[in-house]
């Protein structure tokens, strides 16, 4: 007995009468009682019934100990009888490698597409399976599909989510603007500027029925944006660039807004007076002149790798490079001045050597304008001007700035400018304080914005303005507060 009970044996006390559809079917030799299934069942029936089969009602108590013991191995249980175990369940191979996660894996892959503007198509690139492979052997990286679709629309949830959070915490402002996709699809952006930095609220598509609307449209669409993130209780006012139909729309929505301000974009204004600075008959003559320069030595090749020798001979140097300036961007007019200045003593040990003269590229307009002290003078008195205003255009235009810092920074520039050494610099001193305060043509910076936050910002509260600005200019920054 004391072996039985070492190794029970379901088939001694329940009988196998037949077999159908793949199951045994049982008769129980205490209570007769016949059933169907599987070794596990007729143990089941013996303990105490459970596992779809009612109990035997007349098994002896030692017998049903023998099966209800909980420590007896269920292999061990059913052995003697032709019952086949399960097979255990296959582990997938992705789950292989301590605490990996395919899932997070995938959601972290997916976030490092979007945020850093990588091409969809470079996950189906062989070389970057084989990577995840070697990492993990069971890992299968998102399709190009998955990442466009529903890895997309699963993000775009979680964004929403956090922008909506971000946008009821505080006062925000807004800003807008309008541009052209790829598609050459007519859009506007309206964005939210908090203290977390710019968040995107809004795209409008713009139609052939709306696409000819005047101020009043624009600012219709510009209440409609204040209302759903809160009317005016929320939204303290709206910044944009100096376009025309802008400062109608500004007009607009002070009148027609409770408690709303307007101002112009520091960053939009200091691009427009350094493209009015370029416009001075002297300072034009001189970028088109360095253009000039700077066009030849990148568009033949000999002469440029004949600089490139000579600049290597200035360790400090071999960063900096010819630059062009771009279109519209005319901080980059001072990039082109700054860099060409930097590197004139290259640029002059290369038109006096011998090779260049000889080369086919050849031009002595070029090689006397490197050569003219008058040239690189007027390209320092050019670049010292435009200093000041591409430095604020610098400071202004990064998500650090300071509105409190507004006031005085834009009166540093008039400042830096009258004292500059350029004795060619009042026609630029003209021109900034017109922008300072604006004309009947043209926007300027100063908005009563910044006035009432040179008061309020904290690190400005222990300055007395009265004494260190005098009192006709703190009269007017009061008035400006108060307005």
């Amino acid at each position: 007995m004391s072996s039985q009970l070492l190794k029970p044996n379901w088939k001694r006390h329940i009988a196998v009468t037949g077999e159908k559809n793949k199951n045994k079917l049982f008769k129980c030799n205490f209570c007769q009682h016949e059933f169907s299934g599987t070794g596990t069942r007729a143990v089941s029936h013996l303990a105490g019934g459970g596992v779809g089969v009612r109990a035997c009602t007349v098994v002896p108590d030692s017998v049903r100990a023998m099966y209800k013991n909980t420590n007896c191995d269920m292999e061990s249980v059913c052995s003697g009888s032709d019952l086949k175990p399960k097979a255990p369940v296959q582990t997938k191979m992705d789950s292989f490698g301590f605490g990996f996660d395919s899932s997070l894996a995938t959601e972290q892959l997916a976030l490092f597409c979007y945020t850093s503007g990588v091409s969809f198509v470079c996950f189906e690139n062989p070389h970057f399976k084989e990577f995840c492979r070697l990492l993990n052997a069971g890992y299968v990286p998102p399709s190009r599909k998955a990442l466009s679709t529903s890895l997309l629309d699963a993000e775009n949830v979680s964004i929403d989510k956090w922008k909506d959070g971000l946008l009821s915490q505080e006062l925000i402002c807004l800003t807008s603007d309008g541009y052209t996709d790829t598609a050459l699809v007519n859009l506007i952006n309206f964005e939210a500027l908090t203290r977390f930095g710019p968040i995107h609220v809004a795209t409008l598509q713009r139609t052939e029925a709306d696409i000819w609307k005047d101020a009043e449209y624009i600012a219709s669409k510009i209440k409609d944006c204040v209302q759903a993130l809160g009317g005016t209780e929320r939204v303290v006012g709206f910044v944009s660039d100096n376009e025309n139909l802008m400062t109608s729309v500004w007009s607009m929505l002070e009148v027609q807004l409770d408690r709303f301000l307007c101002a112009p974009c520091l960053a939009h204004v200091g691009n427009l007076l350094l493209k009015d600075i370029g416009k001075i008959y002297w300072i034009e003559q001189i970028l088109n002149r360095t253009k000039e320069v700077v066009l030849f030595f990148r568009n033949h090749s000999y002469p440029l790798l004949l600089f490139r020798s000579k600049k290597s001979a200035y360790p400090l140097l071999q960063r900096k490079h010819l630059k062009f300036p771009c279109m519209t961007r005319f901080g980059s007019n001072y990039k082109m001045l700054e860099h060409a200045f930097l590197l004139r003593t290259p640029l002059q040990e290369t038109v006096i050597d011998e090779r260049f003269k000889k080369c086919s590229a050849y031009e002595a307009a070029i090689k006397n304008c490197v050569l003219s002290d008058d040239f690189w003078g007027h390209v320092n008195d050019a670049k010292e001007i435009m200093a000041p205003v591409y430095l604020f255009l610098r400071e202004v235009d990064s998500n650090g700035f300071h509105i409190g810092h507004a006031y005085e920074k834009i009166r540093g520039i008039g400042q830096s400018i009258a004292s500059c050494q350029s004795t060619e610099k009042a026609e630029a001193l003209q021109l900034f304080q017109q922008r300072l305060y604006g004309t009947s043509r043209k926007v300027g910076f100063h908005s009563p914005v910044h006035s009432a936050a040179l008061l309020l910002a904290p690190h400005n509260w222990e300055i007395d303005f009265a004494t260190k600005l005098g009192n006709e200019e703190y009269s007017k920054i009061r008035a400006d507060f108060t307005r």
